[in-house]
Parts: structure tokens; sequence; C-alpha cells
């Protein structure tokens, strides 16, 4: 799915099993566990970084959370790929559609936008976010691009840094396999080398310790086969350059 080349059908049928998983596996429950316990530290306007935001399933329901517990959310969903893009606004657009409060309510406050993550930091300013959120996207790079994205979060975020994803273990990898058997050759293969370079536990900690982020809370759905790391950053100023 990461490969520009790949057939955008491929893609769009790849999304609705991503959006199946993250509906029943966690997926979205990977950020709102962590905004939900530092829901006071985030405060009641929250502005929100989604990397990789995929088809845009995350941030809706990041969204509803909201709503749910009066907080003014704003995002902005940054993606690469096109075909994401127009997933994710057709998604988004769906759910305006349904929304009680009109329209406006949900595409107000989600913005899309097409960029490579690596340039980011150089897109936007220091501490611009209180909350930046890779929601698996992370497993698709090597580990020194990872510290270098996580550097890049830490240095947009002001309040919160979320690295949501993959469990590496032979759970995940046997329950990768028999979810995907119906699924097309694209998606058995990506979902199947996406499990393979998932993560435990020290494997997040030491990267995020090369980032210069302070000490992860992680949070485990095992049977689920996700993790997510919540940093906080306050006033440290080491994770607020690149250099």
């Amino acid at each position: 799915m990461d490969d520009h080349r790949t057939d955008p059908r491929e893609i769009h049928r790849a999304f609705r099993f991503i959006r199946w998983t993250n509906r029943n596996l966690r997926g979205a429950e990977g950020l709102l566990h962590h905004l939900k316990e530092n829901r006071v530290r985030i405060g009641s306007t929250v502005r929100l970084l989604d990397v990789g935001t995929g088809c845009g399933d995350i941030p809706l329901a990041a969204l509803a959370w909201a709503d749910a517990n009066e907080v003014d959310l704003r995002i902005v969903g940054v993606d690469s790929l096109p075909a994401s893009l127009e997933d994710a606004r057709r998604a988004i657009a769906r759910a305006a559609e349904k929304n009680a409060r009109g329209r406006d309510a949900i595409e107000s406050r989600i913005e899309l936008v097409k960029a490579d993550a690596f340039e980011l930091a150089a897109r936007f300013e220091p501490a611009s976010f209180d909350v930046v959120h890779a929601g698996m996207f992370l497993h698709h790079f090597t580990d020194d691009q990872i510290v270098t994205l996580l550097k890049m979060m830490g240095a947009l975020a002001s309040k919160l840094v979320i690295w949501n994803d993959l469990l590496r273990d032979r759970a995940s990898r046997m329950a990768i396999r028999v979810l995907t058997l119906p699924m097309s050759r694209v998606i058995r293969h990506d979902a199947v080398l996406s499990v393979d370079k998932g993560f435990l536990d020290d494997d997040a900690r030491t990267l995020m310790a090369r980032a210069g982020l302070p000490q992860p809370v992680i949070k485990r759905w095992g049977w689920a086969g996700r993790f997510s790391a919540s940093c906080s950053i306050g006033d440290n100023r080491a994770v607020r350059t690149l250099h």
C-alpha cells in the first residue's frame, strides 16, 4: 500500500479492511485511551496532528470522543498518498452528512494535507500542536527513520506525543493471517508484513529514548495485537528541535 504505483482500487479495498480492524481491534482506542488519561493536561481546546492519517477513521473517532467530552478539537491529518486522502475525504463527507449538528461541525474541524511526514518540521512551527499522533504508521520505516519521525513529533507537540502501532508476537502473526484469508493479495501481503515489522515494549522505549522523548506510558491490547505509547512533553526543550 505504501508503493505509489499500487492500484488506487486496491488501496480503497485495503482501507475498508483497515476501518474494520481499527473499529474492532483497538486502532482508534490507541489514541483515545491517552486522550482520556490526559484529559486535564490537554485542556478543553486541543489542536491535534495525525501523521499518516490514512482513511481518516481515527480522526473521526477522536472528534466523536471530543464531542462527548466537551473538548473543542481541531485536527490536521497528513498523508502523502493521494488515494489515502481521497478515501479520507469521502469518509469525512459521509460522517458530515450524518452529523446532527450539520456538515460544518465535522468538515470545519478536520483539515487534510498532502505532505511527506519527514517534511512536517519545515511546514509547521515548533510546538504548534497540543497533541501529535501517529497511528499504524511508524512500522513502515527503519529504526533510524522512526527516530527521526519521533523527534519531529516531539518538536511539533506542546503537550503530548502518541505512538499507536502493532505488536510483534506469535499471536498477532497468526491472527492477521486468519483475518486476511478472504482478502486480496495486496491486503494479505501488507497486513502480514506490517505485523512482522511491529514492535515490543522495549523496542518502543528504546526508539523513543533515542528520539529524546521522555519515558513513555505504554498501554497494550495483546489480544488485538496493538500497543500505544504516550509521552508528556511539557517544558522538555530537548525535543523542541531536530538538531
